[in-house]
């Protein structure tokens, strides 16, 4: 079995900015956006509709290609460790097959928390 390695990260607190996070990160390893076989991204909390396409979004918006599959997770705990989980799971299993993995997590707690306090 093969090991899997990390070999660039990046952070942010802001969610909306994942996609410049994921091109950063990108860019580090020396690949190039086409080279990603697969976007899996974390959500914590959907406070909005386009919460459900966070992958997608960052995946366009990092220049990696239209055709190249991507997954929001939609987890409370831990989104961007499951998202990582997810991948190695595929990838043992032989689902994905690829190399090169484009993961992140993303999170509206402090837009989630705001809606939970109004009476």
């Amino acid at each position: 079995m093969e090991d899997m390695y990390t070999v660039s990260g990046m952070r942010t607190a802001i969610s909306h900015l994942g996609s410049r996070v994921a091109a950063e990160a990108i860019a580090r390893t020396g690949a190039a956006p086409s080279d990603v076989g697969h976007v899996v991204f974390g959500q914590v909390c959907l406070t909005s509709g386009k919460d459900a396409y966070l992958a997608r979004a960052c995946a366009i918006n990092a220049e990696i290609p239209m055709a190249t599959p991507a997954l929001t997770v939609a987890r409370l705990c831990g989104c961007g460790a499951e998202s990582m989980s997810n991948y190695e799971r595929a990838r043992i299993s032989g689902s994905y097959g690829l190399s090169t993995m484009c993961i992140g997590g993303g999170q509206g707690m402090a837009m989630e928390m705001e809606r939970a306090v109004q009476p």
